[in-house]
């Protein structure tokens, strides 16, 4: 989301006056989809795996815990 965000910044929000700033943004944009591809479509697909970040205990991590 960040590499769609960064060009609307520059090129919409900020109104960047400088011709160099505005290629820039959306070449790190697209260099960014192109790089990530693969993992955009699995997003997408909703194959991709997560990460256990803030995953709650279930019942059967608090029972060996307790022994």
């Amino acid at each position: 989301m960040a590499s769609v965000a960064f060009p609307v910044f520059i090129l919409v929000i900020f109104n960047v006056e400088n011709h160099f700033y505005r290629v820039f943004a959306v070449a790190v944009a697209l260099l960014v989809i192109l790089t990530h591809q693969k993992n955009i479509g699995r997003m997408i697909r909703g194959g991709e795996s997560k990460v256990p970040i803030f995953k709650k205990k279930g019942p059967q991590k608090a029972k060996d815990q307790n022994s």
